[in-house]
């Protein structure tokens, strides 16, 4: 990644004061041109580059000067709940203004260093007309939100993957910057966004799942979900990441069922019986649902999986996992019957369905404990 201009390639950067200003001065690869970036926050340079990884985010909401949050990593160990400043996310306006209420703030000051050397080295951009002075909005919209990271706090706990964070910070309204537009409205995550800009820190929980290993899951939670807006693709996909899960829990709870038969722990006809039972859909998503969803945390997905079951004449059920696997029959095999009038109701439980999976593929382990 490098800066253009007037045929040149600028990619050697340097931190100087020059006539009382704090810039950082981007040389082409002689050292004979430059370009200045005046750094305005108050000046903090101990932290090492090496030592951090910088994202850049979109957020359809939380995008104001004062959208500043610290950011926590939390990890289950040993049943534990392990929590570890990863690090903060902030707008670029917010790096390059002084009228925002956390300009005196010293933590923050040593990481905007560190992400404002990192945006100048990652960039991309070519620029046409020459500038005494460019600023960080000359390379990207000054909405574009930067999360940096402090890869020490990173692996603190184990290692880790920023992107198995990602699937944590869509609750929050925040997808990955790919310059591919958001059209979605996500008016339905607003409770989420209001509550959050009365807060200084964000929690996200490292999944159990590997998402950058996981081809479908990232683009799932990098590209899909941003930029599917028809609720129908994102059942089926959001459904997939359900399928995806259950998959792995039937081959565990066959692999534990085949080793009892084989130690004589079970008679035949109870092994034929609970591998029979264990290939069930219904069970398999009960299963997974039961040991991770507080029930109470998703009552408006429920009232609405029995609204709309009803509307159809198919007679709900109680628990989350019943709800969403006779929601999937429906959609899958009935859709003719769906009135109209109901697909509204259809688009809620999607959305809400979507936070549910979130949850799902952060503490996906427990199930199989």
């Amino acid at each position: 990644m490098t800066i253009k201009f007037n045929g040149l390639e600028f990619n050697d950067v340097d931190f100087e004061e020059i006539n009382s200003k704090n810039i950082f001065r981007v040389y082409d690869n002689e050292r004979k041109s430059s370009l200045d970036f005046e750094y305005k926050p108050t000046v903090y340079t101990e932290y090492d580059k090496n030592d951090y990884q910088l994202i850049l985010l979109e957020n359809k909401y939380l995008k104001a000067e004062n959208d500043v949050f610290q950011v926590f990593g939390e990890k289950i160990v040993n049943g534990n709940s392990v929590k570890n400043r990863l690090g903060w996310i902030f707008t670029i306006s917010n790096l390059e203004s002084l009228e925002h209420d956390y300009v005196d703030n010293v933590h923050l000051n040593k990481y905007k260093f560190v992400a404002f050397l990192l945006i100048l080295l990652n960039c991309n951009k070519e620029f046409i007309d020459y500038k005494e002075k460019y600023s960080l909005s000359d390379i990207y919209e000054d909405d574009v939100i930067v999360f940096i990271v402090c890869k020490e706090n990173l692996n603190s706990i184990t290692e880790s993957n920023i992107y198995d964070y990602f699937p944590s910070l869509i609750k929050y309204g925040y997808y990955e910057y790919n310059h591919i537009e958001n059209t979605r409205s996500i008016s339905h995550k607003k409770y989420f966004l209001d509550e959050t800009r009365n807060k200084d820190k964000i929690v996200l929980k490292e999944t159990d799942i590997n998402i950058r290993e996981n081809e479908f899951l990232y683009n799932l939670f990098t590209k899909y979900l941003k930029n599917l807006e028809h609720s129908l693709l994102r059942f089926h996909l959001l459904y997939q990441v359900v399928e995806y899960c259950i998959d792995i829990i039937f081959d565990n709870k066959s692999d534990k069922i085949i080793k009892k038969f084989s130690d004589n722990e079970m008679s035949k006809n109870e092994f034929i019986e609970r591998i029979s039972s264990s290939r069930k859909e219904r069970t398999r998503v009960n299963i997974l649902t039961e040991n991770i969803v507080k029930q109470s945390e998703y009552s408006s997905l429920k009232d609405n999986c029995v609204e709309l079951l009803n509307s159809c004449k198919r007679e709900p059920k109680n628990t989350i996992g019943d709800l969403i696997y006779d929601v999937r029959n429906l959609v899958v095999h009935d859709f003719k019957i769906i009135k109209d009038t109901e697909y509204e109701k259809l688009t809620d439980i999607v959305n809400d369905f979507e936070m549910l999976v979130v949850s799902i593929v952060e503490d996906f382990l427990t199930t199989l404990e």
